[in-house]
């Protein structure tokens, strides 16, 4: 009993398979390193082979885990397909799903004026292309790839499965939401992004429920401001583009990779193992403060 405890034991992903699609830049990156540091066999994908070799030749710890490049696509539900296909040349089962491919549009209005006419002119120069963009790439990709991918996340149960006698960590996805899918800044991004991101808290959910029976679980993470593409990748000029929400947050500063790390090895080990259809804030406590508010 005293050995489950210990921390190397509860947290450990240690020969795991593991799969983190967008996971050649921004949080996915920093997800799929710190599975392969702890141990874990980790493909990044994504469509482009460049990123997913320059992740790979980067990547600083190597005497654990794997971190191995796999393109694919998971746009469409024929490319999912095809990723799976790929995927199973080399592996039969996988422990761990992350879904962190998503896009985030650019803002095209840049105001938000309080007189009728201004107000619907300036929401209706959102492109229809980026509501239908969001939701395909933010939502129905994470349904469609957690899908594809269940009967080898089931397959990873079969073969080693968890008992009343032997209680273990069962299959996972984690889905990578973000704080703007339950928190309303109205300068902070697109309501079209904002809309797509509460529609992962509800998926992870409906999720759980339908894959009770092959005993994967399936949970959220809900992001705040952490450097990537989306953002910016340097943290000075992020701390100027957002000074105002760095000034409402608790911890004042945007995440560092330890801070995705930490709720992901949670969530993906036996310390996560009774944890099923939850979203989890790592936003700094921004969303204690900003929501529904207006953000210079």
């Amino acid at each position: 009993m005293a050995e489950s405890l210990q921390i190397d034991s509860l947290f450990s992903v240690e020969g795991k398979v593991a799969l983190v699609t967008g996971g050649g830049s921004g949080i996915g990156n920093m997800i799929a390193r710190s599975l392969a540091t702890n141990g874990a066999k980790v493909y990044i994908t994504g469509r482009r082979k460049e990123k997913l070799d320059e992740a790979v030749a980067h990547w600083g710890s190597k005497d654990r885990g794997q971190l191995i490049a796999l393109p694919g696509d998971v746009s469409t539900k024929d490319s999912i397909n095809q990723l799976v296909a790929d995927f199973t040349t080399r592996e039969s089962k996988l422990h761990i799903l992350v879904n962190a491919a998503g896009i985030l549009r650019p803002e095209p209005i840049k105001s938000h004026p309080d007189d009728a006419n201004s107000l619907v002119e300036s929401l209706l120069s959102t492109p229809w292309d980026d509501w239908s963009d969001s939701m395909s790439l933010n939502v129905s990709s994470l349904y469609f790839t957690s899908v594809a991918f269940a009967p080898y996340l089931h397959a990873a149960f079969n073969a080693d499965p968890s008992s009343e006698a032997e209680p273990k960590e069962s299959p996972c996805i984690i889905n990578i939401g973000s704080i703007a899918g339950f928190h309303n800044a109205r300068d902070a991004a697109p309501v079209s992004y904002q809309v797509s991101k509460s529609a992962v808290v509800h998926l992870t959910t409906c999720l759980a429920t339908r894959f009770l029976p092959l005993r994967i679980r399936v949970n959220a993470l809900a992001p705040g401001l952490f450097p990537s593409e989306m953002t910016n990748t340097d943290p000075a000029t992020i701390r100027q583009t957002h000074k105002t929400h760095f000034k409402a947050m608790p911890e004042g500063r945007a995440g560092a990779p330890p801070d995705i790390a930490g709720p992901v090895l949670f969530l993906a080990s036996r310390a996560g193992a009774y944890i099923n259809g939850n979203t989890l804030d790592v936003g700094g406590g921004r969303s204690l403060l900003l929501s529904g508010s207006i953000i210079a």
